[in-house]
């Protein structure tokens, strides 16, 4: 998967960056689902790709 941890850390820094901004707390729920594209035009989505790392 493309999406590796240093990739899935600045996901969850901008997401928590985001949540802040806009009000939300620490306490509200959020998932990360991944588009997989492959060289062969598949696509595959991956819900709930990795946990939060906050």
């Amino acid at each position: 998967m493309a999406v590796d941890v240093r990739k899935q850390r600045r996901i969850c820094k901008t997401a928590l960056y985001y949540l802040a901004k806009h009000g939300y707390g620490m306490d509200t729920a959020c998932r990360f689902d991944v588009i997989a594209i492959y060289g062969d035009n598949s696509i595959r989505h991956i819900e709930n790709a990795f946990e939060f790392q906050g």
